[in-house]
């Protein structure tokens, strides 16, 4: 496509918004190294494509932090299921909704069964 041609772009860009993750056990406890499942409305797991677009910025993580906690930036706006995993437990999979230019929270709790 020609600059000044009139035609329409084939590719437009949506603003994302931030995910910020904190995984904790059942008395509040904080869990590092926690996985992160990130799986869209359609069923695609976004997980491994924002890893992508994060180490194209130098820094990508997966898992959480010593504190217990994640920061996933420029997630594309809409509805998503969430669940943490670590070696022996996962936790109950959550429901949340990014929205563009916003900042979501969400604790999940890892509970042995």
């Amino acid at each position: 496509m020609e600059a000044g041609s009139g035609a329409e772009p084939a590719v437009v860009l949506r603003p994302g918004g931030k995910l910020s993750v904190t995984v904790t056990t059942a008395d509040g406890q904080p869990v590092p190294g926690a996985a992160m499942e990130l799986i869209a409305a359609d069923g695609s797991d976004v997980t491994a494509a924002l890893l992508l677009q994060a180490l194209a910025g130098g820094a990508a993580r997966r898992e959480t932090g010593s504190d217990g906690t994640l920061l996933l930036e420029q997630v594309p706006a809409g509805a998503y299921r969430i669940a943490a995993t670590t070696e022996a437990v996962r936790s109950r999979e959550g429901r949340i909704q990014v929205r563009p230019g916003l900042t979501t929270e969400v604790r999940l709790v890892l509970q042995r069964e």
